[in-house]
């Protein structure tokens, strides 16, 4: 490793609870916070970035994807951290222009009145100029403003002397270039560093990925570049593999030998962190280094990570296959799109049954809300008689009462033996490299992916992704007429904002296009369904 300069003068922000968040929809422990920020004031770290402060708040997060004052004063701080927030630039602009009215709702309070002291801006390259008139007008209310460049890697020289420029016009504490999809090597940090640093009169910083390990070897070239700000998170905590580890940070530049604070941090990761990175699975792997070589954003891998049924091919095949023109931003749709195991060969209506004549249908997926409503559930199929569809297995619902397990995937049809049980009944769709064994318990019904597009004929559906959910309202809609489609145990996710929404955006299109059907959920759920009380009907 380089050498440490001793006259260099290094701040460093510690942001685990804000890019960690992306792992846990930033739902936090209370005791865990309480613990890191006691942590943080032993190791003497000035600057913390206390979380998001996201604008929308349409969809279910934790308390720092907003980290409003009531969330600061709940755990406050010790006055002696300079706190701060990060925003998305995107969040205020509308119509290509700055939105004031947005800035002061997020920010209702002036500096001189909040414990906030500063705020930091992520910004794609697109929206710089926008980014730095909201920040400009938080400088305006008190705040220390930094802007960081997301997707560094697709600057060029006139764009960051440009960029540069611009920034000299504004009062930032720092300008920062993030390695978003975790691409760039050493050179390519001094490079950009070196550019900016002979343009900029401000200081400088970088917020490093470590898709293929270089986190913390590109924050140490950015400090030998002229830069002068470093981000780090607990164990690397952070959107896709993570980011640059704030042990390996504060040990090589701050702690020398200094056992007391050593066993400090190591035992808050013992404690409060080694149980989430084995939940949640942050951390360099082949997925991630072949996603920055590719420059595919790390939100896909994350996502498909989460989901077993995406094998080491499935992700293999979508990092060779994904366009570069989609590769750089998230679209959860792509990856269903590109891993698109369906084929249409079927040429018979499978699904005659007056079953599917009915009226109402109930939909009961894995959520934990099925196993403690299970009696209530049960109590509903008999007296409502609607069709039931389970999906992917059998769940804790008398399996009596289930009339069609629906399963969508190739990976669910290995795991489960189609024909275990002679009473079960199967709907499936034709896959690639897979044949039925077509019995009277397995009912053929295929499966078209296209984007945001519902519409259901005898032989197929045509869905906008292959979740067996989607596939499920695709089955009941194959006959015309209005319909009651009740759920039960789509209970959405706790932890995976990208999963719910990606449900959300698929009950949405179905509504688009049914617009007579409803939708109803019989169990507690996060996502955007109308809930009802079974004993309330």
């Amino acid at each position: 490793m380089p050498k440490i300069q001793l006259n260099m003068k290094i701040n460093f922000i510690e942001c685990t609870l804000r890019d960690g968040g992306y792992h846990n929809n930033w739902d936090f422990d209370s005791e865990l916070v309480f613990e890191y920020l006691k942590t943080m004031s032993i190791l003497n770290y000035k600057n913390i970035e206390f979380g998001f402060r996201f604008l929308d708040d349409s969809s279910w997060m934790g308390e720092f994807g907003y980290t409003t004052e009531a969330t600061i004063e709940k755990y406050n701080p010790s006055s002696k951290f300079n706190l701060g927030v990060m925003i998305n630039s995107s969040d205020f602009i509308k119509n290509d222009s700055v939105n004031l009215q947005s800035i002061d709702k997020s920010f209702p309070l002036n500096a001189a009145k909040s414990r906030l002291d500063s705020v930091r801006i992520a910004t794609h390259i697109k929206d710089f100029e926008h980014s730095l008139k909201i920040a400009e007008y938080l400088v305006g209310k008190g705040y220390k403003l930094a802007v960081n460049i997301m997707q560094a890697h697709n600057l060029d020289k006139d764009l960051l002397v440009k960029f540069a420029n611009q920034a000299n016009e504004v009062d930032l504490t720092s300008l920062y270039i993030a390695d978003s999809l975790g691409c760039l090597m050493p050179k390519d940090v001094q490079k950009i560093i070196t550019i900016l640093k002979e343009n900029y009169q401000g200081e400088l910083g970088i917020h490093a990925h470590d898709n293929m390990g270089f986190a913390l070897i590109n924050s140490i070239e950015c400090i030998l570049s002229g830069g002068s700000w470093l981000d780090s998170t607990i164990t690397g905590m952070g959107r896709g593999p993570g980011n640059a580890r704030t042990e390996e940070i504060f040990m090589y530049y701050m702690s020398k030998n200094d056992v007391k604070k050593n066993t400090q941090i190591v035992e808050l990761i013992e404690n409060h962190f080694s149980h989430l990175k084995e939940k949640y699975k942050w951390g360099s792997n082949p997925f991630y280094f072949l996603s920055a070589l590719n420059k595919v954003h790390p939100s896909y891998i994350q996502d498909m990570e989460k989901d077993n049924l995406f094998s080491s091919f499935d992700k293999f095949s979508f990092l060779e296959g994904i366009n570069k023109s989609e590769s750089e931003s998230y679209k959860p749709e792509l990856k269903e799109k590109l891993n698109n195991f369906f084929i249409l060969k079927n040429n018979k209506d499978h699904l005659t049954n007056k079953k599917f004549n009915n009226k109402n249908f109930l939909i009961i997926g894995a959520g934990p809300s099925v196993q403690k409503y299970a009696k209530d559930i049960e109590y509903f199929i008999k007296k409502k008689k609607p069709t039931v569809l389970q999906l992917n297995k059998i769940s804790f619902v008398d399996d009596s009462l289930v009339d069609f397990i629906v399963v969508s995937h190739p990976q669910r049809f290995f795991q489960t033996n189609l024909t275990e049980q002679s009473n079960t009944k199967y709907i499936v769709p034709n896959v690639k490299d897979y044949e039925f064994n077509i019995s009277k318990n397995i009912f053929i019904y295929d499966i078209e992916i296209s984007d945001k597009i519902f519409s259901s004929n005898k032989y197929f559906t045509k869905i906008p992704n292959g979740l067996a959910l989607t596939y499920s309202l695709g089955i009941i809609e194959k006959n015309e007429g209005k319909k009651t489609i009740f759920t039960a145990g789509l209970d959405g996710y706790k932890d995976n904002l990208i999963k719910n929404s990606e449900l959300n955006e698929t009950i949405k299109s179905f509504h688009e296009h049914f617009k007579t059907s409803e939708v109803i959920s019989l169990t507690p759920s996060r996502l955007d369904l109308v809930q009802k009380n079974v004993y309330s009907m």
